[in-house]
């Protein structure tokens, strides 16, 4: 009985795959914005999209079981690297410039505005500039990271921490106000996500679909990619 279930729960899990890519794709084709290779689009995701919006290669949004808000208002402009990745409840507000890098992770509940919206007392500014956010980034649950804000490649900020100020390179940084709590060695070639073996997750359609399996984010459809990647080795081999 047990294995019975464990077949049909497998079933079920490939069939919802399937269905949920199919519905993301279909979701980024009719949106206002341009979208990179594989978009992997899965659950409540909300484009709210009157602006500029740029997304790259492999760009992940889960939006189970929170909705993932991405809202780029008039003459607002959104940039988005390749390989980054949503998790549930990410609000995005960008309401002048928002810059995000490559390889960079976002988990859930994290907010991003770049305007406070109203006054604080009459006459002050509504932003303190665009929010800039480095390659390989890991940016952890809970975080608030207002206007103004340039977070260095390959920093990590603490859970709920608020970002108001500027966060250098490779820093661990948390609190409210986020402060430095230590730097980080981060060699290059290496990253928060996908570490050394997997700076870049694997190729193929059975690739992607055991990430699905396994509920890994990194979960899309490649096969276009592998075979580029055989087409290249086959090239090599060549005399």
């Amino acid at each position: 009985m047990r294995n019975s279930t464990r077949v049909y729960l497998r079933f079920y899990d490939i069939a919802r795959f399937f269905l949920q890519t199919s519905r993301g794709y279909a979701i980024t084709k009719l949106t206002p914005a341009q979208f990179g290779r594989f978009p992997n689009v899965r659950g409540k995701v909300k484009f709210h999209i009157r602006g500029e919006a740029a997304f790259g290669d492999r760009f992940t949004a889960l939006g189970e079981p929170s909705a993932v808000r991405i809202s780029v208002e008039e003459r607002a402009r959104l940039t988005i690297g390749d390989h980054v990745a949503m998790n549930c409840g990410v609000s995005l507000d960008v309401w002048h410039d928002v810059r995000i890098g490559n390889k960079v992770m976002i988990a859930p509940n994290v907010t991003i505005i770049d305007d406070n919206r109203h006054e604080l007392e009459p006459g002050a500014p509504l932003s303190n500039g665009p929010i800039v956010i480095g390659d390989n980034v890991w940016i952890a649950g809970n975080v608030t990271i207002l206007s103004g804000v340039t977070i260095g490649s390959g920093s990590v900020i603490a859970g709920h921490s608020v970002v108001t100020r500027d966060i250098p390179p490779n820093s661990l940084a948390g609190g409210s106000p986020a402060r430095v709590i230590k730097s980080l060695n981060v060699p290059d070639g290496w990253s928060h996500r996908f570490g050394y073996d997997r700076n870049d997750p694997a190729d193929g359609f059975l690739a992607s679909l055991r990430r699905a399996l396994r509920r890994d984010p990194n979960a899309a459809l490649a096969s276009a990619a592998e075979a580029a990647s055989a087409d290249r080795a086959g090239a090599t081999a060549s005399p």
